[in-house]
């Protein structure tokens, strides 16, 4: 068990101690020690943190809510009511526990993620394979990662071809095709291919360790929200203060004075902003929106800069066919040909290829034989007929050429093209592309009414296929092929202009930005660590209803103002002149 973790179980420990006293002196099991009464005991013990803070404040010439329940508490001892004194102590310790618990869950999500990295590696030295520590690994060691297995450092692949998926570092929804001399990460996935690896950063040089400290540092640097009661504690105190002194001065009647410092109590104040946005936050939960508190409902008030992730936040991480392009043959005929050339392949669009073939009911025959080139195509046989299909290099390579057109057309819908050859003749291309996640070409033509003036995606895929997502779903402006400290710097450019910024995504990639920005957003299916560092999750597939989310907090803010006019400003001022005639 971790110090953090061990010392957050003796804070609560000390917390269910102080509540099991306060219930047995309520009980009027345990009223007095030593001639004192417990609850005035239990009060210094729950209050002794928020005392000192506020001593300390005060001493800055801050002044604060929480100066306000001191007040009051010396106020309710003074006047014996000590039973008071200790349940609003009590209270504020348990909400400074709750406070802490929700920091220690972003680090525990980011031990879970680290956990899953791999432990073991194989280092090849003379030839020979021998099997270490990962954390042995130091730059110039040559490992080797086979099939399906996570790459445990950052190096260049010295021999092997294969496909790797880097969506949790890069966002790019597809696998990128490595070959010799190409760079691979730390915890991304290899494919079919076997991979010799130089390593070239190991440990807490790794891009993925740095992405993980970059989460932590964000979440760090992020500033402190001030409450509303707060900002109205600096204007409402000081005036509640004089009253208590003039009632003195011109009554010199001591209970009279704590009557005006009881009633002055900010109870009002306080729960001013928590009963609006506890309303807020139970409505948005309702509709699938999980927020975590009025810190970030505040922040979330104030937001003019959306930025939305591309892969499996503006799109679902799932490819489907937008076009089959046949030459000299027909639709049926070209994917019946793709699908038995990619029969042996596990390629996420070979398999949204035989799928699509089953869907329409094709007949695939059996091939003679199947072959996988991974990071290149896929190919079969029936007899001495070859069918292939796979990039424009892998066709050229079997001297098939042609297919420039193909791919031009292509690159103007942002997909990806399969192209597909029967023998020596260019059959056509089958285009794909990430599905578009439903509901949000609705958000986006909503957003600007909710006072959303800039929207903005940062990705890590190809330009070309963001770019025309983009320009299909209505968002103007766009940065691609970013690493995560990429898109770090660019929230921490926007906040430095004077913007209020929430980022919306859903990988590891997006965690660090999501930590740095004002308020981050978490996407359905998002991972662990990207929820962790989000104030906000989103549940619903379709993003039909994030825009609430702008409209809510707008609204309840606007409410939390007038509860603190009204009920802590008016009710209470006139409060405080009854009891001081």
């Amino acid at each position: 068990m971790d110090d953090e973790r061990r010392e957050r179980l003796r804070y609560f420990g000390f917390a269910a101690f102080v509540g099991v006293l306060l219930l047995l002196n309520l009980a009027g099991v345990w009223k007095t020690v030593f001639g004192i009464d417990t609850a005035a005991i239990l009060t210094v013990l729950a209050g002794y943190r928020i005392f000192y803070n506020s001593i300390s404040a005060l001493l800055e010439k801050q002044l604060s809510a929480d100066l306000a329940i001191c007040i009051a508490v010396v106020a309710a001892l003074a006047a014996g009511e000590y039973l008071a004194a200790a349940e609003a102590m009590f209270i504020m310790l348990l909400g400074e526990g709750l406070e802490s618990y929700a920091a220690g869950r972003t680090n525990a999500a980011i031990r879970r993620f680290v956990e899953q990295m791999p432990r073991r590696a194989r280092r090849i030295v003379d030839g020979a394979e021998t099997e270490v520590d990962a954390a042995s690994l130091v730059p110039g060691d040559l490992i080797e990662v086979r099939a399906s297995e996570r790459i445990p450092a950052d190096g260049r692949v010295e021999s092997g071809v294969s496909s790797v998926d880097e969506s949790a570092i890069t966002g790019e929804s597809l696998p990128a095709d490595k070959q010799p001399g190409e760079e691979v990460f730390s915890g991304t996935l290899n494919g079919a291919g076997l991979l010799r690896i130089r390593v070239t950063r190991a440990g807490e040089e790794t891009t993925l360790a740095r992405v993980v400290a970059l989460v932590e540092e964000a979440r760090q640097r992020r500033a402190p929200v001030e409450r509303l009661a707060d900002r109205y504690a600096k204007y409402f105190l000081p005036a509640l203060l004089i009253a208590g002194a003039v009632t003195f001065y011109f009554t010199r009647d001591w209970l009279r004075t704590v009557a005006v410092l009881l009633v002055a109590c900010p109870c009002a104040l306080i729960l001013a902003t928590p009963t609006a946005m506890v309303a807020a936050i139970g409505g948005l939960a309702r509709r699938g929106i999980l927020v975590r508190g009025g810190a970030v409902l505040q922040l979330a008030s104030k937001i003019d800069t959306l930025v939305f992730d591309k892969t499996g936040t503006v799109t679902e991480g799932r490819f489907e066919i937008v076009a089959l392009l046949p030459l000299n043959c027909g639709e049926d005929e070209l994917l019946a040909l793709a699908a038995a050339a990619e029969s042996g392949s596990e390629h996420m669009l070979a398999k949204v290829i035989q799928e699509e073939a089953r869907a329409r009911g094709l007949a695939l025959p059996q091939p003679d034989e199947a072959r996988v080139h991974p990071g290149r195509g896929a190919e079969c046989r029936f007899g001495e007929r070859a069918i292939r299909a796979g990039s424009a290099q892998f066709l050229e390579s079997h001297g098939i050429g042609g297919g420039q057109p193909l791919l031009e057309h292509a690159d103007r819908l942002g997909a990806t093209a399969v192209l597909v050859a029967d023998d020596r003749r260019l059959a056509g291309a089958i285009l794909l592309r990430d599905r578009i996640r439903p509901g949000i070409r609705e958000a986006v033509s909503e957003l600007p009414g909710y006072g959303i003036q800039h929207l903005v995606m940062l990705t890590g895929d190809r330009r070309r296929a963001a770019e025309a997502i983009a320009r299909e779903i209505g968002i103007p402006h766009v940065e691609a092929e970013l690493l995560p400290e990429q898109k770090l710097d660019r929230i921490r450019q926007f906040a430095a202009q004077g913007r209020q910024v929430a980022m919306a995504g859903d990988g590891v990639n997006d965690a660090p930005s999501l930590a740095a920005a004002h308020v981050g957003i978490a996407v359905s299916g998002a991972s662990d660590v990207t929820a962790e560092a989000a104030g906000v999750v989103y549940m619903g597939h379709s993003l039909e209803k994030l825009p609430r989310l702008f409209d809510v907090s707008r609204r309840a803010v606007n409410t939390a103002w007038q509860n603190i006019i009204l009920f802590a400003g008016v009710v209470n001022l006139l409060a405080v002149l009854v009891c001081a005639t």
